[in-house]
């Protein structure tokens, strides 16, 4: 089989199969060179400048690596180069289905409630053109099997739907990859160290499993994922631009047609985040509302970060919450946004839910609770945090007065 080695800045010298080279080559895969891999974050940390095409590279190469080393130390899990050239394809295509600026797009550009919305089933979608355009001696059901591996269903169990996608614990190369390589490109001072992780996986009744000594390593990489998420991808200023980003793409909806190219994959493509540039130099009389956002933006005329509160009870807030207590505000006049923040998406302690092993027994797993590992470890694994923005700058006294009269009345703890 042939290969070839490509130097990344995180990993080194990684060496991809031929089948994997040739469909980076595909036009379908190298438009994620214009796909930020943090969308608008590099507005505010100048270093997240990488992109899409990059850390798919990444998780295709470290999907790799896991499963070979399981195949080396465990040969009775029969892994033929058939399973491991379609993990590699999964790690690879993950992402393709990125629109512009990546899952701001699916949260708060499109207007749409089809499976279409969702970047994992328009993944699907551009996977099956690309094989059907360029066989690579794959057959239908290989191509299905890519699909699965990226975004499994509740019937798709078992170690190999673990490997890219984990959603038994969210343990996986994706993560292994983006915490890496978006910590090294912003330039913090913490990071993660996966190599353990990936050398010592074992499979025992066919679930991925560490050693026990690993525990920590484990806590650590779901804390810097929470800090990554708290203090960069959540930052008040990046959620600034984003939303003004978010509202130019559905000011130029009707034009470019975006709710409609969710649809037709080879149209989707053509939408990476050089939209914006058509969009500022454009003279199109249809784009002045979008080209007016972008021009503000370019000239830090930015949305207004009002203030925040931890929520109290699981309440879905909105902008009517804000209204009610203001007769001279209207709905696009603020904008107000949910944030679930944690080790996980989820409320409970991730490690619950990772199975470990002793090196002195390699066929027997079992689970650890946080009470036999430390009583400093967090009583709580999330938290729903509620931030108002103000859109019109005219209004913005009246907003934050609205806003204060709000935090006064539910006596919600709040900081600005």
């Amino acid at each position: 089989m042939n290969s070839k080695l490509i130097f990344d800045p995180i990993h080194g010298y990684i060496e991809l199969p031929e089948i994997c080279i040739k469909v980076i080559d595909t036009h379908y895969f190298q438009q994620l060179r214009y796909k930020k891999q943090l969308g608008a974050t590099y507005y505010v940390f100048p270093g997240a400048t990488h992109n899409r095409f990059e850390h798919s590279i990444g998780t295709c190469h470290l999907a790799g690596l896991l499963i070979k080393q399981l195949r080396t130390n465990q040969p009775e899990l029969n892994i033929s180069d058939k399973d491991i050239i379609l993990i590699m394809l999964a790690g690879l295509l993950h992402d393709i289905g990125h629109g512009p600026m990546s899952h701001l797009f699916d949260d708060h550009v499109l207007d749409i409630t089809t499976p279409e919305k969702h970047h994992e089933f328009r993944s699907g979608l551009i996977i099956d053109n690309i094989f059907k355009e360029n066989s690579y001696e794959l057959t239908s059901q290989d191509v299905e099997q890519i699909k699965k591996y990226i975004d499994p269903s509740s019937h798709d169990t078992g170690y190999l739907y673990e490997i890219i996608a984990n959603k038994r614990n969210n343990l996986d190369v994706d993560k292994f990859d983006y915490i890496m390589r978006d910590t090294k490109n912003i330039g913090l001072s913490y990071t993660i160290d996966c190599s353990r992780l990936l050398m010592q996986a074992r499979v025992i009744e066919n679930e991925i499993c560490y050693p026990e000594k690993l525990i920590y390593t484990i806590y650590d990489l779901f804390g810097v994922r929470y800090r990554l998420h708290h203090e960069i991808y959540t930052h008040p200023g990046v959620q600034q631009i984003e939303f003004m980003y978010a509202d130019a793409l559905k000011a130029a909806s009707d034009y470019f047609k975006i709710n409609d190219s969710v649809y037709d994959m080879n149209k989707f493509i053509k939408y990476n985040d050089t939209i914006f540039n058509t969009i500022e130099f454009s003279e199109n009389e249809e784009l002045e509302r979008s080209r007016e956002i972008i021009n503000n933006i370019r000239k830090r005329k930015l949305y207004k970060f009002v203030g925040y509160f931890h929520k109290k009870i699981n309440i879905k807030y909105d902008e009517q919450n804000i209204l009610n207590f203001s007769d001279k505000l209207e709905k696009n006049d603020l904008i107000v946004t949910n944030l679930n923040i944690g080790y996980t998406g989820n409320d409970g302690n991730p490690v619950d839910d990772v199975s470990f092993y002793k090196l002195t027994n390699l066929h027997k797993k079992f689970k650890l609770k946080k009470e036999r590992i430390s009583e400093l470890l967090p009583e709580k694994f999330n938290e729903k945090i509620t931030r108002v923005f103000c859109k019109n700058l005219n209004k913005l006294t009246e907003v934050q007065s609205a806003f204060d009269k709000f935090i006064k009345y539910h006596n919600l703890y709040e900081i600005v």
